[in-house]
């Protein structure tokens, strides 16, 4: 099954295969928050209808978890990076056009995403995972699948938060590519791409495909991204409500 989240496209930016991964020292791209480490209640979000991976049977939704574990960064989009995310997300490409805003009036709050003063912000993320990402096998499914639940259980409550303050603000779908809650465009967003291009962590190639390999868990990581026109004072209020306990990702 194709799955975008774990490889990197011949096309993505800054992509290097290498057969022996670099050194972990790097320089990340427009960061305005560093990987950090966090565990997040869930049930601090306000209520909202339950959306679930396409991917996965409703069947196996048993609850919504109390908490998630994950390591995120948050980034400022480029204008480069910020038209390739329009090819993802239609509405970006013409952020004043009903025909490709969101229905809701106060979702469509991008406050000019694309200046300098508010510009959209990136938020790629990592879960920690048993399992390598380039394993095969019943039980590397299941924890994907555990891992991807997870992660729509935090990205919902973290667009709960967002929206009811009245900005854009959305996640893709780590097994398609493609947004959660807005009108999708005719391109997937490549999670591994991205975070490789936002956090220059070093490459290597395995079975002809080329994997990222994170500083710290080599390559047992589930990688997914949230995307939202939010100020970052605003997304960072969010997220430390909604967090337990943190530490600096080393």
């Amino acid at each position: 099954q194709f799955d975008p989240a774990m490889t990197i496209p011949e096309r993505s930016p800054a992509t290097h295969a290498t057969n022996t991964p670099k050194s972990s020292r790097h320089t990340t791209r427009h960061t305005l928050v560093s990987p950090r480490l966090a565990t997040f209640d869930l049930f601090a979000a306000p209520p909202t209808p339950i959306v679930t991976p396409a991917s996965v049977n409703g069947n196996e939704v048993n609850s919504t978890p109390a908490t998630v574990t994950l390591e995120y960064s948050v980034h400022r989009c480029s204008s480069r990076f910020y038209r390739e995310l329009g090819l993802t997300f239609p509405h970006l490409r013409s952020p004043h056009s009903s025909a490709h805003q969101p229905s809701a009036a106060s979702l469509t709050n991008t406050n000019g995403s694309n200046s300098c003063d508010n510009p959209l912000l990136i938020v790629p993320t990592f879960q920690h995972t048993s399992q390598s990402l380039v394993a095969i096998g019943p039980e590397v499914e299941d924890e994907k699948n555990e891992k991807l639940l997870h992660f729509f259980a935090w990205g919902n409550a973290v667009v709960a938060h967002l929206r009811k303050r009245g900005y854009w603000a959305d996640m893709t779908d780590p097994c398609s590519g493609y947004p959660v809650h807005s009108p999708r465009g005719p391109s997937f967003y490549p999670d591994i791409a991205g975070c490789q291009y936002l956090l220059k962590y070093s490459v290597m190639t395995t079975n002809s495909c080329c994997v990222m390999v994170h500083p710290r868990w080599g390559t047992n990581f589930y990688p997914a991204t949230l995307f939202t026109t939010a100020p970052a004072k605003v997304l960072e209020s969010v997220l430390a409500m909604m967090t337990i306990r943190a530490q600096a990702s080393k």
